[in-house]
């Protein structure tokens, strides 16, 4: 069944696909043992390939597999690179992910720059990210950093790992993946993969890969396992069993009716059948509720749903029903194709993040919506998607799709001109019909390609940038728009000068009033690049004695335009004011305009408010403030971006679940914390506020540290208690030795958890978990020893006068589940 899709209420166990099932487990089975697996899983739209995946993956991580899933969307597909770098990121926060060359690290920051916080010592280039403009060397790059990437990972532990719907994945991260499958034959590694019937052909096992993989193996060559799973649609007792895992049915009566004729309708495709139960549930038709499905309240139901399942009424008959302000939001989801936040989704329809964000939730609670693992909405399904975009006239399309671009430009500009957002905004101006703004879109995509040092003709880069909706009028427009020097190929200094000559030739009668206007303007140029300003390119937020300040400063010598001086020397020096301080290496020299500064730390400090006052030769200095180590708990946060309970979506605004007494709580989180400082050890746990503190918390990851605004998704398992009530779930992380000490209050250098003191995190107060979920951190007790710490295990007695308790921040937030009785 197909994942998130049908009524949000309409919750259907798996059915229909045990052989499928078993045959996953089993192919998982041999991935560990002999190394890398094929599994492809193929049908038409709503056949259920992404839930099948789904179900599988949640079996696998609850015996401790690790499991990753990356989806491919619709409007990811002309933007080359972009499932690779998702690829890789999701591998390069597990361990055994820093065991790559530094050239590696260096071809996985260009892949992901987010990257760049895992790999710190990585060789840095021009700060490029994937475009497929690199070419054939690019994508050789990419194919040993995938490489040397999963091997790294496989030595630690086996993995699984999912790919979505491939039939959407761009043209290079497809080369690239399939390419490092035969060398990557004796890694540990499943990779599973789905596509619609006939599409994805290169993603798609042949049956000459899979005798070639037999003979292999009887010769003793490692070779990929190749298993092609087709799914074929439910048969009528499938059906009958998917409708009574939602709700009891009567005996007899409606049902011997109704299901034949539910089955024929949908022609046993999940998607279908859960879509028309949610609209007979909608217009009244059936009622599902305590005891199990029943006939509505409309008038001759029966006969009217028989009718309604005769039209073959799909997801188009539920997005017809929704008011403009829901069907605006959801196309708004559907022009882009890809996932959006709801700031994103509110700049198309024209309102705020909140506003957005509820509309959002209300679709997701009808099943129209869900929300992915990183905190952004997407439509439950293509199916659905491809239901907007056909009701959506044009000339309200357009107006919404230039809004997105004009956002998507902006959000480029303020990122550097990164690749992804550049594209996404020439895909929304070409739905718009926008020319102009497509054009200034284009001319930014050209200046990342040269400075990433690509030399392909101007209409091949116009090509990619357009992808599917390339045509030659299209690109010659684009072509025209061009400044004069780069469509007669001026670029270089001796194409320019030659120009120059030619036309000083013909233009002889005025060549002195050209002269000299040349020479004024050279005159003024050489004014500009003088240094008059200095401007922080990055900035540091936190210094800690004995460590560099977090990130490196970057001090830019700027001219009056703001540009950068790259002819400027001498050095640029960072002193501390406000704080008595003595700092190692607050010298810097310029290269290429920039001075990095290292080097520098912190070897004392005093009492009072720090600032950093960086200073160059004949500029202004400039003073930026800047937390001081001493206060390291109040920068550090731990905020909620999104969350699902039992598959409830949350949200930071919405972060009460509902369970029933006893039940097993498939708890889903996405989370963004900032530690700025290094630690050996940066742990984060769950407190549940029932069972015993000592044993019902759960330990859910480490944290890469320094960090700021870090995205983590995770995931956990948990018990509901049996005594009906509101509960709590308290989300914490802290520098500790282990999840328990963080969890008891208790500071690693007493030796050993000490619970049921007043310190759990389990049992904060309302003041304090309300705090947490408003500032990301609370104050809390820590139990220290004084004298120093002992040994973990030493059985060293507890005496309160060997003990601190002293007030601290821990970086917290937290979610709120009632326990209904059970039904």
């Amino acid at each position: 069944m197909p994942d998130g899709g049908g009524a949000a209420f309409l919750a259907p166990e798996l059915v229909g696909r045990e052989r499928e099932f078993a045959r996953l487990l089993g192919a998982w089975t041999e991935a560990r043992r002999r190394g890398l697996v094929r599994v492809h899983v193929t049908g038409p739209p709503g056949i259920g390939k992404s839930r099948l995946l789904a179900e599988v993956r949640q079996r696998w991580r609850a015996v401790g597999v690790t499991a990753l899933l990356v989806r491919c969307h619709p409007g990811s597909r002309r933007i080359p690179g972009v499932l690779l770098s998702d690829v890789v990121t999701a591998l390069a926060h597990l361990p055994g992910s820093l065991g790559v060359s530094p050239a590696c690290a260096a071809s996985l920051v260009e892949l992901a720059p987010a990257l760049a916080e895992t790999y710190r010592g990585a060789p840095r280039g021009d700060g490029g990210s994937a475009t497929g403009a690199l070419g054939a060397d690019a994508e050789r790059r990419w194919l040993q950093a995938l490489e040397q990437l999963v091997r790294a990972v496989t030595e630690e532990r086996p993995i699984a790992l999912v790919l979505d719907d491939v039939h959407w994945a761009d043209d290079v991260s497809s080369r690239v993946i399939l390419g490092s499958l035969e060398r990557l034959a004796a890694c540990r590694v499943l990779l599973a993969t789905t596509a619609r019937d006939g599409t994805a052909a290169a993603w798609a096992p042949s049956d000459l890969d899979g005798e070639r993989a037999v003979e292999n193996a009887a010769e003793g060559v490692d070779a990929p396992a190749v298993h092609n799973v087709p799914l074929a649609p439910l048969g009528i007792a499938d059906v009958d069993a998917l409708v009574r895992s939602i709700g009891a049915l009567p005996v007899a009566g409606w049902p011997e009716v109704l299901l034949p004729s539910l089955a024929s309708s949908t022609r046993g495709v999940p998607l279908v059948l859960l879509e028309l139960l949610a609209l007979l549930v909608e217009r009244e038709l059936l009622a599902l509720t305590d005891e199990g499905w029943r006939l509505g309240r409309a008038s001759r139901p029966l006969e009217s749903a028989c009718a309604l399942l005769e039209a073959h009424a799909g997801p188009g008959a539920r997005v017809a029903g929704l008011d403009s302000s829901a069907l605006r939001v959801l196309a708004a989801l559907a022009v882009v194709g890809a996932p959006l936040d709801a700031e994103t989704v509110g700049a198309g329809v024209g309102c705020d993040a909140g506003t957005a964000e509820a509309r959002l939730v209300a679709l997701a609670r009808r099943g129209l919506v869900r929300l992915t693992d990183d905190g952004h909405w997407e439509p439950a399904h293509d199916e659905i998607r491809d239901a907007v975009l056909a009701r959506l006239p044009d000339d309200e399309v357009r107006p919404m799709a230039r809004s997105l671009g004009m956002h998507y430009a902006a959000c480029a500009a303020a990122a550097g001109d990164a690749a992804t957002p550049l594209a996404r905004a020439a895909a929304a101006f070409v739905l718009a019909g926008a020319d102009e703004p497509l054009a200034r879109v284009f001319m930014r995509w050209l200046l990342l390609c040269r400075r990433q040092g690509d030399r392909r003709p101007d209409a091949d880069l116009a090509r990619e940038l357009l992808g599917d909706a390339a045509s030659a009028q299209r690109v010659n427009t684009l072509l025209a728009a061009r400044p004069i020097a780069d469509r007669f190929g001026l670029r270089s200094r001796r194409a320019a000068a030659g120009m120059l000559a030619a036309m000083l030739v013909v233009a002889v009668g005025v060549a002195a009033g050209q002269l000299v206007a040349v020479r004024a303007a050279d005159a003024q140029a050489r004014r500009a690049r003088k240094p008059t300003r200095l401007a922080l390119i990055a900035q540091p937020f936190t210094w800690k004695v004995g460590f560099p300040m977090t990130p490196v400063p970057i001090a830019e010598v700027q001219d009056a335009s703001g540009e950068p001086v790259l002819t400027a020397g001498d050095s640029v020096r960072v002193d501390v004011t406000g704080a008595q301080a003595i700092v190692a290496g607050n010298t810097a020299p310029v290269v290429r305009g920039r001075g990095t500064f290292d080097r520098a730390v912190l070897a004392q400090l005093g009492a009072g408010q720090m600032s950093l006052r960086f200073t160059y030769p004949g500029v202004p200095p400039l003073v930026v403030p800047i937390v001081s180590g001493g206060t390291e708990y109040s920068v550090l946060s731990l905020t909620l971006v999104g969350a699902s309970v039992n598959g409830q979506v949350l949200t930071p605004r919405q972060r009460v679940a509902r369970v029933q007494a006893g039940d097993s709580i498939a708890l889903v989180l996405d989370l963004r914390y900032t530690s700025p400082f290094p630690a050996a050890n940066v742990v984060m746990g769950a407190a549940p506020s029932w069972g015993d503190p000592a044993k019902s918390f759960v330990r859910l990851a480490s944290l890469v540290t320094p960090a700021r605004a870090f995205a983590l998704h995770t995931q956990t398992t948990l018990h509901a208690p049996n005594e009906t009530g509101r509960y709590h779930v308290v989300v914490a992380f802290g520098a500790e030795e282990n999840v328990a000490y963080l969890l008891s209050g208790t500071n690693w250098t007493v030796g050993r958890a000490i619970w049921h003191d007043g310190n759990d995190v389990a049992d904060w107060n309302e003041t304090q978990r309300d705090e947490a979920d408003r500032s990301g951190s609370a104050p809390a007790i820590m139990l220290e020893r004084r004298g120093g710490p002992i040994a973990t295990g030493v059985a060293v007695p507890i005496r309160s006068r060997d003990m601190l308790r002293h007030r601290i921040r821990v970086p917290a937030t937290t979610l709120t589940i009632d326990v209904l009785p059970r039904r």
